[in-house]
């Protein structure tokens, strides 16, 4: 009678599994169970359904709500916006230099800077890119404001002058949601970056 084991891809799969819905402190009480009790692939399978109705872990759940999302490791940033009938679609920004932005600094000057290129990705794209996205990555107000684009907090396009880039929202976003439309205050000052 030969011994059932499981192939790499399955191995890989209950990997990803545990990662992502187990907590580190349980895992090594979840592979040995699994390396004693699984000896076919009925009871394989069963562990997977296990492992599939527990909720994912928070570093791991897909965003649901539009905004700004940047990955921490490489950086790439990411908008969600909704259709008109709730499906949440993905547009990447590219860092390839096609217009000029302003950023803020944190000594209070407003510079210009490179600037790239939102690319919206289809509905089939988007749904690809959510199951890579994290809710976790989700950019807050003071992550915005100190990342190196001027883009709009409430449209997420990008702000094309300091007044703008100083209050995070352009006039149009200003005027529908009723927020100030003020001058620049002192000590905040425009500069071209070298």
């Amino acid at each position: 009678m030969t011994t059932w084991t499981p192939t790499k891809p399955q191995v890989e799969f209950v990997r990803i599994l545990l990662a992502e819905r187990v907590a580190e402190s349980e895992r090594d009480n979840w592979w040995f169970h699994i390396r004693r009790e699984v000896t076919s692939l009925a009871r394989f399978q069963d562990v997977i359904s296990a492992l599939k109705r527990r909720p994912k872990l928070p570093e791991f759940l897909s965003p649901s709500e539009i905004g700004l999302y940047r990955n921490p490791e490489t950086g790439v940033l990411y908008r969600l916006t909704k259709t008109e009938d709730g499906h949440l679609l993905v547009s990447e920004y590219s860092k390839v230099a096609l217009t000029k932005g302003l950023r803020l600094t944190t000594k209070g000057e407003v510079v210009r800077v490179e600037k790239g290129k939102w690319r919206r990705g289809t509905l089939e794209e988007s749904k690809r890119a959510l199951r890579v996205i994290r809710a976790s990555w989700k950019m807050t107000e003071e992550e915005m404001r100190e990342y190196q684009y001027g883009i709009c907090l409430f449209c997420y396009r990008n702000l094309e002058d300091a007044r703008s880039v100083y209050h995070m929202y352009g006039p149009k976003c200003a005027q529908k949601h009723g927020l100030p439309w003020n001058e620049l205050p002192e000590g905040i000052k425009f500069v071209e970056e070298k």
